[in-house]
């Protein structure tokens, strides 16, 4: 994400006549990087994000359907041509996937919760596991594996995504933490009702 706004910014001026979108997992300081290097063409910029990937990266984790039925965000600036996204809304159907309209912002929150978080909480629980008892992964099923799958990510890939978008991640981080406070006070207190009721 870090270096999406110069490639863009670069692309723009090697392909005068070409479309240019991406597939970065956050829009805002794309976006306000590409106004700070005063990029121009912005006709021709249409923001990307197919929300389908997998914890490992580079060729070995290629798959043909990856993309199948899938939805691929399309969040652009006000200044982007309707020919330039319908470009992009057809690629995107070529891919099989299908195209989702946000705004810049909307696509940074929602992603926030449905993506980056889940991202900081499996990191979390997974450094818990990290000290425990060899006993005690012993023990350890399906459920817990599914809950850190993602865990295992790029480590380097999602510090950026987590400083990029750190504004809503940081929103949601602490509804979470709060929530988590709130159970555990219940449990704390024997509070049955309310441990039900979270």
């Amino acid at each position: 994400p870090a270096s999406v706004a110069k490639v863009i910014a670069k692309a723009l001026v090697d392909h005068p006549r070409a479309v240019i979108t991406d597939v970065a997992s956050v829009k805002g300081s794309i976006f306000r990087e590409l106004e700070q290097l005063g990029s121009s063409g912005w006709e021709r910029i249409v923001g990307g994000h197919p929300m389908a990937g997998r914890e490992v990266s580079g060729a070995m984790g290629a798959q043909g359907n990856l993309f199948l039925d899938r939805p691929w965000v399309i969040a652009s600036s006000d200044r982007t041509s309707p020919e330039a996204i319908a470009t992009v809304k057809n690629l995107v159907e070529l891919l099989g996937a299908f195209p989702v309209f946000r705004t810049i912002e909307e696509h940074d929150c929602a992603v926030a919760l449905i993506s980056h978080t889940p991202q900081v909480v499996a990191s979390v629980l997974a450094g818990e596991l990290m000290d425990a008892e060899s006993s005690y992964i012993e023990l350890a099923g399906q459920g817990i594996r599914d809950t850190i799958r993602i865990a295992g990510s790029d480590s380097n890939l999602w510090t950026e995504i987590l400083s990029e978008n750190s504004k809503y991640i940081s929103q949601q981080v602490t509804s979470v933490a709060n929530h988590l406070l709130e159970f555990a006070s219940a449990l704390d207190d024997g509070n049955r009702e309310s441990v039900k009721a979270k």
